[in-house]
């Protein structure tokens, strides 16, 4: 049956169709429009997230096109300077082989030296190369201009070692610039042998030495002849002129800057300036010096101060024979006296109805002699002395001069010569520069009973090691000692015996018979050092029955034992899981070293951990330890020689920050003095001043009466400012102090020993912190006859003569006198004496060693009312051996690291002192090495230019591919569009003929 259609249907599906046409229209009008096929996601919303997503895609390879255009400039930029590096690299090259050809004679060596500067100057301007602000080789600090010259003069680095990238793709960054670090790498070595600070009025005033400098196998030596003359030059016969012993107004001494120019002067045993550089570096704002020598070739500097061994005439003289004192002598009417310098040189003495008082006088005006009368209070005698030590003299006389003050009518002089001597050498060993180990001063008898206390010595050095035990020999001499060393290990460590002859009247008698009751004792030490330069290593090993190497001073080692407390404060708001702190000085770089409670809970962990932080942190091998036994002692062991400093630093929790964890001087590897050992709430007792000093400086700090241990060093902290390491250990963290003992380390930074003592009160011996020997507060003092005072330091014993008498009178009147004789005996300054004054008129004599080594005063000699309240042993505050406190030892110098503009200072160093062989041999090698890394950033910049001219390309293609895939998928075809549109019109014209007859009939469809 079929449906019926009506009228409303048919308008309805008309009209219905009408508006889709319309609508199809519409859309087709708004595609011509705006070109695409949909105008939002609704309309197909896979194509619009396709279309959208290769948007992204084209406007990002945009930006990475510009980036790619930026980094591009900033490679080819770079690649220009490397460019121009390259050629400046070139010639020095060939400037170094030219310099370095041992054939070439007559070669301005200055010329080539001024040349490689200035083409050292040329590539520091190249490294700095610039574009558009930036400077290229900066690292990411682009703004900063990388290469400059500090006020030494020397190259240094200020950029980052950071590279600059960018985003080159997606994800993906790319390296565009190259860091300083890239092209000039520290990885070259350099030897610096720096001392100790001293004062800027620093004065050397020891005895003649040979300073032995050794760089690779090449060696020379440097006289440093010491400035003395037996007399005070006043004209007048003084109880000291000519007793073959030292007073202060004899000696003149070397400032710092004399001894480097001594040095670089030096051609006599070897052209020294010609392997390194000898060199002061003064602080005028901090009132310190130091010397420093640098090697030119890169090489490991030693240095070893030896005797002079060509022993200098001191005087000629001659000594009259005893005359008894009664009845008193007067020459007789027949007497002459002449007195013959030779080459018809003479001079005629009256001397008839004179006494020996007299005619020492007129022999005092005979140009260039000293005379004197002196006598024993039995008997009198005549000496007679050329001032100059080269011009001989005789003397010939008559009457009862002849046979009774001379013994004959014609006598000659008598050389004297100067002891040899290496108590008070040792210039380099006091400013901290020696490489080489020397043991403290033993008698010449000096054994030890090895079957009683074995001998074990452990060895190292270059990679080798070596052991020496000894438990045979009930007497072992130091010779022995070395001859055994050098039998099993003499191939890399070479052992010496080294003797110091006695000086005075005991057990040698003196040639004029003028010391008196002054007397050095003869010694002999031990020196130790290898044969190729490396460094050594040697300790007592665990089989030792005696620590025989501290003893003697020559341990190398950092040597502790446990057990360790960690501190701890019970119930307190104190983290007992904070790390305790250690710092670590190897040479020159400073290591922070942090230490746990639970894992670091013995000696030798701790020690451990020590060796492997600082190794890690360093990225090589500076330091080992050797666990000696199970008692929880060990050995750290610096492997490269530098000297090492072991200090506590102090919580990171501000709140704690001036405790510590007392690690280091708990296991007493903490540098300098440890003291302490007292309750903290231990009172100072009264008001006074303590004296900290190193050898370059010092610090005078207030105590109050009521100052505590932790309290005396918050001051001395204060006031000290950064040349004192002070380390604090309470175990229980409280404050204020309570009645738990306390402990402290006390040391200066640039590794020298120091001194402490009391300057009024009595803090440093309250809180075990005394170093020195502080005598009696005397009003007037003046000795008497037959007053010896003897002291004796590092195994020197000295007796010192304090009355005269021949003539009856103190050779010193008062403290201050006596302090300066004192330090011009000991004037190698194994000690120094120094007056403090009490007021009132009142003074003390207080005797301290900058060495950091124990002294010892006997006073038995001395008559009860002028003894100095000195006898005895100065304390000892954590020191082995000879050493009152820990101090450092070295045996190479400091190694720091330096880039190619170090190497060539050091080629311009070497150039202008011409060391032929240190270019060839050894610096040539390391501008060959810089090149080839050179060779490396230009590779490695070519190859970044071209991966990103690759990468560049390879994005506009992408993008042009992506741009048409795009137009296919969002695009209107016009054209298409236009079609469809036309189509879609006819359609709408057609349904609008189709409704008009059906909707609007015509009269005459109607009337059919």
């Amino acid at each position: 049956m079929l449906q019926r259609v009506t009228n409303s249907m048919m308008h309805g599906m008309l009209l219905s169709d009408m508006q889709s046409n319309l609508a199809k229209m519409l859309e087709i009008q708004k595609q011509l429009a705006t070109q695409k096929k949909f105008s939002r996601p609704s309309d197909n919303p896979i194509d619009v997230t396709r279309s959208l997503s290769m948007d992204t895609t084209i406007t990002e390879n945009v930006q990475y096109r510009r980036n790619l255009d930026d980094a591009l400039t900033w490679l080819n930029n770079t690649e220009t300077a490397f460019d121009q590096i390259t050629s400046v690299y070139q010639q020095v090259r060939q400037l170094a082989v030219y310099a370095g050809d041992g054939g070439l004679v007559d070669v301005d060596m200055g010329a080539i030296a001024e040349q490689l500067y200035q083409l050292q100057e040329e590539m520091r301007n190249a490294a700095n190369y610039e574009v558009e602000g930036r400077f290229l080789l900066s690292g990411l600090s682009t703004g900063v201009r990388p290469f400059v010259r500090d006020s030494s003069g020397r190259v240094v680095y200020k950029g980052s070692t950071m590279p600059v990238y960018f985003e080159m793709e997606r994800q993906q960054l790319g390296r565009v610039s190259f860091t300083g670090r890239d092209v000039f790498q520290v990885n070259e070595k350099k030897y610096t042998l720096r001392s100790f600070e001293v004062p800027l009025d620093f004065t050397w005033k020891g005895r003649d030495e040979i300073i032995q400098l050794q760089v690779g196998d090449q060696v020379v030596k440097a006289r440093l002849s010491e400035r003395w003359q037996d007399e005070k030059l006043d004209n007048v016969a003084d109880s000291t002129d000519y007793d073959r012993f030292r007073e202060a107004s004899e000696l003149e001494g070397y400032s710092l800057d004399d001894v480097a120019k001594a040095l670089n002067d030096s051609i006599e045993m070897g052209d020294l300036k010609r392997l390194v550089s000898v060199s002061v570096e003064k602080d005028t704002a901090k009132g310190v010096q130091r010397l420093v020598i640098r090697s030119h070739n890169g090489l490991p500097v030693r240095l070893t101060s030896w005797p002079e061994t060509d022993i200098p005439k001191l005087s000629q003289g001659v000594r009259g024979v005893d005359v008894p004192l009664a009845p008193p002598f007067v020459a007789d009417a027949s007497s002459t006296l002449t007195v013959d310098f030779g080459n018809g040189v003479t001079h005629d003495v009256a001397v008839a109805g004179k006494t020996l008082s007299q005619i020492a006088d007129e022999l005092m005006k005979v140009p260039g002699l000293w005379a004197e009368r002196k006598t024993d209070g039995t008997n009198e005698w005549l000496l007679v002395v050329s001032r100059d030590p080269s011009r001989s003299f005789s003397i010939r006389s008559t009457g009862n001069v002849a046979t009774d003050v001379f013994g004959s009518d014609t006598v000659l002089s008598s050389e004297v010569q100067k002891n040899v001597d290496h108590s008070h050498i040792d210039l380099v060993r006091l400013l901290g520069m020696e490489t080489s180990l020397k043991s403290t001063e033993v008698s010449p008898t000096w054994n030890v009973d090895t079957t009683a206390s074995p001998l074990h010595w452990k060895f190292m050095a270059g990679g080798k090691r070596g052991e020496l035990f000894i438990n045979g020999d009930p007497d072992l001499t130091m010779e022995e000692l070395a001859q055994r060393i050098n039998a099993v290990m003499g191939e890399w460590v070479e052992a010496v015996v080294e003797l110091d002859e006695p000086d005075g009247a005991s057990p040698s008698p003196d040639p004029l018979g003028n010391s008196g009751s002054n007397a050095e004792e003869a010694t002999k030490r031990l020196i130790l050092r290898t044969r190729d330069g490396s460094p050594l290593v040697v300790y007592d090993g665990e089989r030792a029955g005696a620590n025989y190497a501290s003893q003697l001073g020559v341990d190398t080692s950092v040597r502790g034992a446990g057990p360790l407390t960690y501190p701890s404060d019970g119930a307190g708001p104190f983290d007992e899981n904070m790390p305790a702190l250690v710092e670590v000085r190897v040479g020159d770089e400073t290591y922070t070293v942090k230490l746990c409670r639970l894992r670091h809970d013995t000696g030798e962990k701790v020690a451990e951990a020590i060796v492997a932080q600082v190794n890690q942190m360093a990225g090589e091998r500076l330091l080992d330890v050797d666990s000696l036994s199970s008692s929880d002692d060990f050995a750290i062991l610096s492997l490269t020689g530098q000297p090492v400093s072991i200090v506590d630093r102090g919580y990171g929790d501000p709140a704690y920050g001036q405790y510590t964890g007392g690690v280091a001087i708990q296991l007493g590897i903490a540098s300098g003095v440890t003291g302490g050992g007292v309750p903290g709430n231990t009172a100072a007792g009264a008001d006074g001043t303590v004296r900290i000093s190193s050898l370059g400086r010092w610090v005078d700090v207030p105590v109050l009466a009521t100052d505590d241990v932790k309290s005396f060093l918050d001051r001395a902290r204060d006031l000290a400012g950064d040349w004192l390491d002070l380390s604090y250990f309470d175990p229980s963290l409280s404050n204020p102090p309570g009645g738990t003992n306390v402990s402290f380390s006390i040391s200066a930074k640039d590794g020298s020993p120091v001194s402490i003592f009391d300057l009024s009160g009595s803090a440093s011996s309250v809180f075990n912190m005394g170093t020195g020997l502080s005598g009696s507060s005397l009003g007037a003092w003046t000795p008497v006859a037959g007053d010896v005072l003897t002291i004796s330091v590092n195994g020197v014993t000295h007796s010192i003569d304090l009355y005269d008498e021949s003539k009856g009178q103190p050779i010193v009147s008062n403290l201050d006198e006596l302090a300066d004789l004192i330090n011009a005996r000991f004037q190698g300054q194994d000690l120094v004496a120094q007056t403090v004054d009490m007021g009132g008129g009142s003074k003390r004599l207080v005797i301290t060693s900058p060495r950091g080594y124990v002294v010892n005063v006997d006073e038995s000699a001395m008559s009860a009312g002028t003894q100095l309240g000195l006898n005895g042993t100065s304390p000892s505050r954590g020191g082995y051996g000879p050493f009152n406190q820990r101090v450092q030892v070295r045996t190479l110098g400091n190694q720091t690291k330096q880039d190619f503009f170090g190497v060539m200072d050091d080629l311009i160093n070497a150039v202008r002192n011409e060391d032929r062989r240190g270019i060839s041999d050894h610096l040539l090698k390391k501008v060959t090495d810089w090149g080839d890394n050179l060779l490396r950033c230009r590779t490695e910049c070519g190859a970044l230019i071209n991966r990103y001219e690759n990468t560049q390309a390879r994005l506009k293609q992408n993008n042009v591919n992506l741009t048409e895939l795009q137009s296919k998928i969002s695009d209107v075809d016009l054209a298409e569009a236009a079609t469809q549109f036309q189509m879609a019109q006819a359609v709408y014209q057609a349904s609008l003929a189709v409704i008009a007859r059906i909707i609007q009939p015509t009269l005459v469809d109607f009337l059919r």
